[in-house]
């Protein structure tokens, strides 16, 4: 079978944010703030959106703008829950959660239209929700700070589908890519505003952690930019999700393999019991994402 080698694009991207993740989570544990790093990657990300602004052929309307700006403050805020959630708790339980957006996006597109889900629908859901709960199993119970990071990355999910949808259902008629390169610069702008009166300092970095923050957040940026060129360039959002669905496993292959590179212990504290169930747990919530993607393009 013949694969489309535009599809290395998501695939990279799945990639690349698992590493940025790692490097986030090594700057947290050198004693960087969760707002401090959120807010240095919004201010990252404005640059590297801009050419997109110039892929775009068509005029962005100044009467438009509320548009976007409305989808950043929605993914603003899911960001920085994910921010919190990758600080809180480990990167192979975090990221394979995270990979529920897509099967919410489904869901929430199919609630919109007023039709009911179909047997795809319901049996990704079913999987998703199953994974879930095989990944959190030891992690739901009082006083675990992988429970809280379990909800904070549902809740983060929840706020990406909406955006998506809305994504979905704007940025072709107002603005097509221009629309994407917006939302970063709405990002850094709601991180300035949110800086105006701060203690001074407040974005100061601790010593050793800002290559790993820049770094995390140039590669942050340029898989979201990935995924951006993906959709709107390539008329395949079935081939591009599910290739990007995989980040779950990467994060799992990367924290059980190469996580002694970014002096990530979550492998030696969690256990290796634990780790097979959270490997389990993303396999199912990599199928039902699958499914999901089928479902919706059929």
């Amino acid at each position: 079978m013949h694969l489309p080698a535009y599809l290395l694009i998501p695939a990279a991207a799945a990639f690349i944010y698992t590493v940025a993740s790692l490097l986030f989570k090594r700057a947290y544990e050198e004693g960087a703030g969760t707002l401090t790093v959120f807010h240095w990657s919004n201010l990252v990300s404005m640059p590297v959106f801009l050419p997109l602004f110039f892929s775009n052929h068509g005029a962005f309307p100044a009467s438009d703008w509320w548009r976007p700006g409305v989808v950043a403050a929605l993914m603003y805020i899911g960001t920085w829950i994910m921010f919190a959630a990758i600080r809180r708790g480990d990167i192979s339980m975090v990221t394979p959660i995270l990979g529920t957006k897509v099967v919410l996006v489904a869901l929430t597109l199919v609630a919109i239209s007023g039709s009911g889900p179909g047997s795809g629908l319901w049996l990704a859901a079913c999987l998703a929700t199953a994974g879930i709960f095989i990944i959190g199993k030891g992690d739901l119970k009082p006083g675990k700070a992988n429970g809280g990071a379990l909800l904070m990355c549902l809740g983060s999910s929840l706020l990406y589908s909406v955006s998506d949808v809305l994504i979905a259902h704007w940025a072709g008629n107002h603005g097509g890519t221009a629309f994407l390169a917006a939302l970063p610069q709405f990002f850094g702008l709601f991180s300035l505003l949110s800086l105006i009166g701060s203690k001074p300092g407040s974005m100061r970095l601790p010593p050793g952690t800002p290559r790993w923050v820049i770094s995390g957040s140039v590669l942050l940026a340029l898989q979201g930019m990935s995924m951006g060129i993906s959709l709107a360039f390539f008329n395949d959002p079935t081939g591009v999700n599910i290739l990007y669905s995989t980040r779950g496993l990467w994060a799992i292959a990367l924290v059980w393999c190469a996580g002694s590179w970014f002096a990530n212990r979550e492998r030696s504290r969690a256990g290796r019991s634990t780790m097979l169930w959270r490997l389990t747990g993303t396999v199912f919530i990599t199928a039902g994402v699958v499914i999901a993607v089928i479902a919706r393009s059929s």
